[in-house]
């Protein structure tokens, strides 16, 4: 036997989100993921470091967020045989399209990276379906929402993260793994995390802007900060290959007394410029509620 040591680091994603750890055992695994048997070796919270046993055979290592997605959406580290003792490290990486999900650092192993590429695809595909069809949305919620989100009457709703938002009747709760909230009707997806100010020494000093320029350069993203009507945003698009179709959003951010949260709308490309009034008016309804 040998011990495996994981250690996720702190990250601005998925901070309140645990990463369950798993290990491919075909005689003693009572989990599938990706079609092979394991078992949980335990979780890992933001920041947290945990050592495991493993047995001294090459093995498989799964990340994922729970059950409910990892059919959609993991991560794997091939182990090779030995004696050693093994260290790995990882982190949540921004990615609204692949799920916020856990990756291990310095892989190049092609068959982690084509499971990554699969995991993403899976997950677009899922997410494209949700914008556009409803299907995941009405099973989730169970039953049928009225019409498009433009088209429901304004309903109050106070998430259980404590945040209360003024958004319409079409939306339910679907409670999509990877953020702190999501919500969504026919045409339309809301989604939240929170970036607690323990993640960075100094985070609480940053202004909305400040935290919004952050976000945009860990990211990569081809993006600035804007302000309107007393929202502050940013917008950027994703491309999904397998539906031959492109997605806008307006990710608008706030700071509540111990985190910074990111609030995101979603909807098609071709609706966004008449939805954009829409999503600036329920993000300027947003409030928290403390407890």
């Amino acid at each position: 036997m040998r011990n495996l040591t994981i250690k996720r680091e702190k990250s601005f994603v998925g901070c309140l989100v645990k990463a369950n750890v798993y290990v491919h055992d075909e005689l003693t695994g009572d989990t599938k993921i990706n079609g092979d048997k394991c078992y949980k070796l335990g979780s890992l919270k933001n920041g947290e470091e945990k050592t495991f046993t493993i047995g001294d055979d090459e093995t498989k290592i799964y990340v994922v967020a729970d059950k409910l997605s990892m059919k959609l959406t993991n991560e794997v580290c091939y182990i090779p045989a030995g004696f050693e003792n093994v260290y790995l490290m990882g982190e949540c990486k921004y990615n609204p399209i692949g799920g916020n999900n856990f990756r291990f650092h310095g892989m190049t192993d092609p068959r982690v990276l084509a499971n990554r590429k699969k995991s993403n695809k899976k997950f677009g595909v899922y997410f494209a379906i949700c914008l556009i069809v409803g299907i995941a949305f009405g099973i989730f919620a169970g039953y049928d929402s009225p019409d498009l989100a433009k088209n429901g009457e304004p309903f109050e709703i106070i998430d259980d993260s404590g945040v209360k938002m003024t958004l319409t009747d079409a939306f339910v709760d679907t409670n999509l793994a990877g953020f702190n909230f999501t919500y969504g009707c026919d045409d339309v997806a809301v989604f939240g995390f929170a970036d607690e100010f323990s993640l960075m020494e100094g985070l609480e000093d940053y202004s909305i802007k400040e935290y919004g320029e952050l976000s945009i350069a860990n990211n990569n993203l081809n993006s600035e900060v804007e302000k309107e009507n007393g929202v502050i945003y940013y917008e950027y698009d994703s491309y999904v290959a397998d539906e031959g179709a492109t997605y806008c959003y307006l990710a608008a951010m706030y700071k509540s007394e111990d985190a910074f949260w990111t609030i995101t709308f979603a909807v098609d490309e071709a609706q966004y410029e008449e939805y954009k009034p829409y999503f600036l008016e329920w993000a300027n309804s947003v409030m928290f509620v403390e407890e």
